[in-house]
C-alpha cells in the first residue's frame, strides 16, 4: 500500500474521546502550534541572580524620564522595584512611631533575652503586627544588651511570632549571654519602630469551613472552624500603574501608595530604596509656622519695627496681631498695617509702649499669635493661616503640632492629623472637626500659642481602600474600582463604586465645579473584579457583567455603558488584552470582547475546569505572548498540594483559533515591549525570561525541558481490521536548537480496543488488548524508521527531553496495511 500521511487538525481537543478525535491531537505539554503544526516552546533563563521574598502576583515594567528601566513586583510579603537585576524593597510602612515607657505596657521599649538564644522579645504596646511582618528599628543606643550589640537591633527584622498585643519575637545575629529583660536606651529620647505593610496570605484562604483555620482554634469556644467571615484573608494581589514616570500601587482591599521615581534613592548593599507612601499622605512642602517670628528693633515713639528678617517679612499679612516675647514692649491690639522696605520694616497701627529705652534692639516679635479659635459647646476648631505658603482646600489633610490646649479641647487632640472640613478664603481660615474631643467649655478667639505648625498634604478625599486601580490613557485620570465613597466617614468599601481623580491630578479626588473628579455606581453584579485599558475605553468586569467607561468631558466626565451581562470572570488577574480584543477566563468557560461579549469556543474546557482546584480560583492569572499570538492562563490544579502558586496552564492562540495546555509553575506574567523577552515570576522567588534559549535555566543548573504531544487514535477500515505498520518517515526540523545533535522521540501507541490504556505498554508487535508501542529516536539526519507495530487503533507521540533541542513536526508518513481480524 502507498504511504499514508498523518495529518492532524491543529490544537488539542479533549472534549471528545481519543478514538473520536481521529484527525486531531489529544494531549501535550510545553508544545505550541504555529502555522497549524506542533513545535516545542522556547526555554527560559533566570533574570539575574537575586531573589525576592514572597509569592509574586504582579509584574509591571516602565522607563523613567532618565531612561532607566524599572520593574515593579508585588508579592504577598513585600513590594519591590527592580533595577539592574537588584530587587529593592520599597514596601510601604503600615505604622511608624517611637516606643518607650507607656501606661499601657510598663515594659514598652524593653527587650527580653534568653541566655544562648538569638530569638528575643520586643515590647511595643499595641504594635498590631503579625507573624511574618517586617519591622525596622533605629535610634537604639548604648548596649550591648545582654551581649547583643546595637547593630543587631538597629536594622530590619522579620517577626517570628506574636506573643500578645504588646510583645513579639524576632531573631538577631548574636546569641544573648544572659536571661533578663533590659530597657533599650533611646537616641535623644526616641527609639523609632517602623512596621511594614502586614504580610498577606500566599494562597487563597476560604472564609470558613475546611482550610479557613484550625478547628476550635484559639479564642473559638464553639468548636467550629475559626475562619474569617467575609473572607478577610483574601489573597494578596497588587495592582500597579504609572503616573508619568512615577508609580501608583495598591494591594486589593488596601490603600493607594505612591512611589516618586525622580526623587527615589537606592541602597544596593541593603537592597532597599525610598519607600512608597500612601497617596493621602504625600506632603505639600515643609511644615508651615502659623505664627511668624522674627527679631527686630523698635523706637518708643515710632509705629514700626525695623531689622525684620526679609524672608519672614514677605509672609507677614496686613492685619496680623503683633506681640513680643518680652513683656511691656508692644501695646495690646497692635496690628500690622503694611510691610515695606524690601520686607524688612513692619508698620504698626500704634506706637510701642514707652519704656525710656530708645531704641530697643534684638527683641523677638510674633505675628498672628494664638491662631486657633473655638466656639462654646463645639468640637470644631478654626485655624487661622494667612501665610499663603501652602494652598489648602476642603477634604485635604493637615497635621497640627506644637499647639497648647484650647478651652477644654486638649493639646493631644489638636496635635494630630485632621481632614479640613471647610475653608473661608476671605478670612484665611479653615475648620477641623475633632469628633473624639470634649466640647469647648467656652468660646475663645485666640488660642494654641505661638508655636503652632501645620503640615499640609496635597491630597483631597483620596480613597483609603480599593480593590483595583488604573490610570487612564485619556488625560491621565487615576481610577479606583471598588472603594470607599466620597464623604463616607466610616471609610467602608463599596465593591461596585468607581471613583476617579481630577484630570492630571492624582491627589485631588474631591468633586468640585472647578475640576473633573467624580464617581459612578454600577448596578449589575456584587463586586468589581478587574479592569482593562483598551484603545478607546476602560473595560470594567463585575462578577456578572462587563461595562465600558468612556471619557465624555464635563459635567459627566466618564460615562458607563453595559456591554454584556450574565457572564463571569474568575479572578482579578484573569483578563488580558491583545490585538484589540479582551480575553478572559470565567467560571466554567472562556470569553472574548471585541465590541461584543462572546463565549470562546474551547476544545479543552471541561478538562481544564475539572482539573482546577476550585478553592484556589483567585490565583488564576492571564498573560499575552504577542510574538506567537497567544493568551496564557495559569491555574492551580487539584493535584497541587502546596497551592501557593499555579502549576498548570492553558493557551489560546487567537490567530489560529487553537488551544493547548501543559504544566508550569508560575505566579505572574508580563509580555512587555520594554524587555527583550516575556517575564514570569517563579516558585523559586525570581524572574525568568521566557522564549530565551531552549532549556530550563531557572536555577543555576540548566535542565532540559520535557515536551511532548500525543495524537488521537487512528486506524484502518474504520477499525474493522487490525493494522500493521512497518515503516515511518518522520517530517521534523530542529531549527533554533542550541546543540549540534538535537534529538526527539517518535512513538507509535497501538491498542486493540477504544479506551485501552495508553500507559505501561507491554511489547512491540504483539496482539495484547493493552497498548503496544514502538519508540524511536529521530535526529536531523533521520530519513525513515523501520518499526513493527500491530493494533486496531494507533496514536503517534512526539517527545523530547534533551538539552539544546528545539523541534517542529511536519507531516509524517507511515506504511500501514491491513493485518487480519484476529483478536476481534
Amino acid at each position: 500500500m502507498p504511504l499514508s500521511k498523518l495529518q492532524f487538525k491543529p490544537g488539542i481537543n479533549k472534549e471528545i474521546t481519543k478514538y473520536s478525535n481521529e484527525a486531531g491531537w489529544n494531549d501535550c505539554d510545553k508544545v505550541r502550534f504555529r502555522q497549524g503544526y506542533p513545535e516545542k516552546i522556547g526555554g527560559w533563563r533566570r533574570y539575574g541572580s537575586n531573589t525576592f521574598v514572597g509569592v509574586c502576583r504582579s509584574i509591571h515594567q516602565w522607563v523613567s524620564n532618565s531612561f532607566v528601566k524599572y520593574i515593579g513586583l508585588g508579592t504577598n510579603a513585600k513590594f519591590y522595584v527592580e533595577e539592574g537585576t537588584i530587587y529593592y524593597d520599597i514596601t510601604p510602612a503600615r505604622k511608624s512611631g517611637s516606643i518607650g515607657a507607656s501606661s499601657v505596657s510598663p515594659q514598652n521599649g524593653y527587650i527580653a533575652t534568653t541566655s544562648g538564644e538569638k530569638q528575643v522579645s520586643i515590647f511595643d504596646a499595641g504594635h498590631g503586627a503579625e507573624a511574618g511582618d517586617t519591622v525596622e528599628f533605629s535610634g537604639i543606643t548604648g548596649g550591648p544588651y545582654n551581649g547583643i550589640p546595637i547593630g543587631d537591633l538597629n536594622t530590619e527584622h522579620t517577626i517570628d511570632a506574636v506573643v500578645d498585643v504588646n510583645r513579639y519575637k524576632v531573631t538577631v545575629a548574636t546569641a544573648a549571654d544572659a536571661s533578663s529583660t533590659v530597657e533599650l536606651q533611646p537616641n535623644n529620647g526616641n527609639i523609632q519602630a517602623t512596621y511594614m505593610l502586614t504580610v498577606g496570605p500566599d494562597f487563597q484562604i476560604p472564609a470558613n469551613g475546611w482550610e479557613s483555620a484550625d478547628w476550635g482554634a484559639a479564642g473559638d469556644s464553639s468548636n467550629t472552624w475559626n475562619g474569617n467571615a467575609g473572607n478577610i484573608e483574601e489573597l494578596r494581589v497588587w495592582n500597579q500603574a504609572n503616573y508619568g514616570e512615577d508609580l501608583i500601587i495598591g494591594p486589593r482591599g488596601g490603600e493607594l501608595y505612591y512611589w516618586d521615581t525622580g526623587s527615589a534613592t537606592f541602597d544596593s548593599a541593603a537592597k532597599t530604596a525610598t519607600r512608597a507612601v500612601t497617596v493621602k499622605d504625600v506632603k505639600n512642602g515643609a511644615p508651615v509656622n502659623l505664627t511668624k517670628t522674627s527679631t527686630g528693633t523698635i523706637l518708643e515713639s515710632v509705629p514700626y519695627i525695623t531689622a525684620i528678617d526679609p524672608a519672614v517679612g514677605a509672609t507677614i499679612r496686613v492685619g496680623a496681631v503683633v506681640t513680643c516675647t518680652t513683656a511691656n514692649r508692644i501695646a495690646a491690639g497692635t496690628v500690622v498695617v503694611s510691610v515695606s522696605t524690601n520686607n524688612a520694616v513692619v508698620n504698626l497701627n500704634q506706637n510701642p509702649i514707652n519704656t525710656g529705652i530708645n531704641p530697643i534692639q534684638g527683641l523677638t516679635y510674633n505675628f498672628d499669635n494664638n491662631p486657633i479659635s473655638v466656639t462654646e459647646n463645639s468640637r470644631t476648631i478654626t485655624v487661622f493661616d494667612a501665610t499663603s505658603e501652602r494652598v489648602y482646600e476642603s477634604g485635604q489633610h493637615v497635621t497640627l503640632a506644637g499647639a497648647t490646649g484650647v478651652s477644654t479641647i486638649v493639646a493631644d487632640k489638636i496635635n494630630a492629623r485632621h481632614k479640613i472640613a471647610t475653608v473661608d478664603s476671605a478670612s484665611n481660615t479653615y475648620t477641623i472637626d475633632i469628633a473624639n474631643a470634649e466640647p469647648a467649655s467656652q468660646s475663645l478667639s485666640e488660642g494654641g500659642g505661638a508655636s503652632v505648625t501645620a503640615q499640609y498634604e496635597v491630597s483631597a478625599e483620596v480613597p483609603v481602600i480599593q480593590n483595583n486601580l488604573l490610570v487612564s490613557d485619556a488625560s491621565r485620570f487615576v481610577f479606583c474600582f471598588g472603594c470607599n465613597a466620597f464623604g463616607d466617614a466610616t471609610e467602608t468599601l463599596n465593591p461596585m463604586l468607581i471613583r476617579w481623580s481630577d484630570q492630571e491630578d492624582m491627589f485631588d479626588w474631591r468633586p468640585r465645579s472647578t475640576n473633573q473628579a467624580g464617581d459612578i455606581q454600577l448596578s449589575q453584579g456584587t463586586e468589581i473584579v478587574t479592569t482593562l485599558q483598551s484603545r478607546q475605553e476602560i473595560l470594567v468586569f463585575t462578577d456578572a457583567a462587563l461595562y465600558s467607561l468612556q471619557y465624555v468631558g464635563a459635567p459627566v466626565v466618564w460615562s458607563s455603558q453595559l456591554m454584556g451581562s450574565n457572564m463571569s470572570v474568575i479572578s482579578s488577574k484573569a483578563a488580558a488584552y491583545a490585538n484589540g480584543v479582551a480575553y478572559w477566563m470565567g467560571v466554567g468557560k472562556f470569553y472574548k470582547y471585541d465590541g461584543a461579549v462572546q463565549p470562546l469556543r474551547c476544545d479543552v474546557r471541561k478538562f481544564i475546569f475539572d482539573d482546577m482546584n476550585e478553592g484556589q480560583q483567585k490565583q488564576v492569572f492571564a498573560g499575552s505572548l504577542e510574538e506567537y499570538h497567544e493568551i496564557w492562563w495559569f491555574y492551580v490544579s487539584k493535584s497541587n498540594t502546596a497551592k501557593v502558586a499555579p502549576d498548570k496552564y492553558v493557551v489560546y492562540n487567537y490567530a489560529e483559533d487553537t488551544w493547548y495546555m501543559g504544566t508550569l509553575d508560575r505566579s505572574a506574567w508580563l509580555d512587555s515591549p520594554i524587555n527583550d523577552f516575556p517575564l514570569a515570576a517563579t516558585n523559586t522567588f525570581n524572574l525568568v525570561e521566557h522564549e530565551n534559549g531552549t532549556d530550563d535555566a531557572q536555577n543555576e543548573t540548566t535542565k532540559p525541558i520535557d515536551a511532548h504531544i500525543t495524537s488521537g487514535q487512528f486506524g484502518i477500515e474504520s477499525g474493522n481490521s487490525f493494522a500493521f505498520v512497518d515503516k515511518l518517515i518522520p517530517d521534523m526540523q530542529f531549527l533554533g536548537s542550541d546543540t549540534a545533535s538535537p534529538t526527539a522521540d517518535i512513538t507509535l501507541l497501538a491498542s486493540s480496543e477504544p479506551g485501552s490504556s495508553d500507559n505501561d505498554p507491554l511489547s512491540e508487535g504483539g496482539n495484547s488488548s493493552a497498548e503496544i508501542l514502538s519508540s524511536n529516536a529521530v535526529d536531523q539526519y533521520t530519513d525513515q524508521l523501520d518499526i513493527r507495530v500491530r493494533g486496531r487503533q494507533m496514536a503517534i507521540k512526539i517527545s523530547s527531553n534533551s538539552e539544546g533541542t528545539r523541534w517542529q513536526l511536519g507531516t509524517p508518513r507511515i506504511n500501514m496495511r491491513p493485518d487480519g481480524r484476529r483478536g476481534s
